[in-house]
């Protein structure tokens, strides 16, 4: 289920290609986006620092990198608004940026998956170092607990599931989840950092195994969470942890 679409402002033919979660890489606090290969071609949007946004894998060889649009979307918790990644009225749905502009996720500095650092189990995760404790909880998703909205008029047929408590969710293609993500706790030196249900009840069949901690060289967090789903309505989730506050939600559904 394509929920990006839903706060976007463009529509546009959806991408087939392998995309991946990055940041930008530039003094000036941001990168143009081009309409081409080239830096005389037409400027058609921008990224900034803080913002992730996801690229095409397939094109990381290239001096000039496809980045996508048009199926990452994000939460601000400073306003509580949700917004599509660019900042251009009406975005294009792809750009390119010179690729020594930005970093990918999975290449910063990060919490080694070694024993010591990781214990897992069926329904939790614990990821530690010296100063921070990340754990992630899930359970089987009960029916009687939620609020399920199927699409349409139809309130007891076979239609699809439209919304889960009144909200619009990832990990199913419409179909009733199996399991949700029931709690993340998150403490630097010993503080709790708030992370309030509201920014991961809506996230079913995660795979919190996939989850890792990421560090940029100003100190941002980033809580890396890839792959989720049943098998459709694949997802990825970030949540970015700056001066120790829960400042934004990134869901990227370029893969589904």
């Amino acid at each position: 289920m394509k929920k990006c679409l839903l706060f976007l402002f463009f529509t546009g033919i959806l991408t087939s290609t392998q995309a991946q979660l990055a940041i930008i890489n530039d003094p000036d606090g941001f990168v143009n986006v081009r309409k081409g290969k080239g830096a005389n071609t037409e400027i058609v949007d921008k990224l900034y620092e803080n913002q992730i946004f996801s690229y095409d894998s397939e094109s990381i060889k290239d001096l000039w990198v496809k980045v996508l649009f048009e199926n990452t979307c994000f939460t601000d918790y400073t306003t509580g608004n949700i917004k599509k990644v660019g900042s251009a009225p009406y975005a294009p749905t792809e750009g390119y940026i010179y690729s020594n502009r930005f970093i990918p996720i999975e290449n910063l500095p990060h919490i080694d998956k070694a024993i010591n650092h990781r214990q897992v189990s069926i329904n939790k995760v614990i990821i530690k170092n010296d100063s921070l404790l990340l754990t992630l909880t899930t359970k089987a998703f009960i029916v009687k607990e939620h609020k399920i909205t199927k699409s349409g008029s139809c309130s007891n047929c076979d239609a699809g599931i439209a919304k889960i408590d009144g909200r619009q969710f990832y990990g199913t293609d419409e179909n009733m989840p199996h399991n949700e993500l029931s709690g993340i706790s998150l403490k630097i030196h010993g503080q709790v950092v708030d992370i309030p249900p509201y920014s991961y009840n809506d996230l079913f069949e995660p795979n919190i195994n996939s989850m890792n901690v990421y560090f940029d060289k100003k100190g941002n967090i980033y809580l890396y969470m890839s792959q989720n789903s049943d098998g459709a309505g694949s997802y990825s989730a970030v949540w970015l942890i700056k001066n120790r506050k829960l400042v934004s939600r990134y869901i990227d559904i370029s893969n589904d």
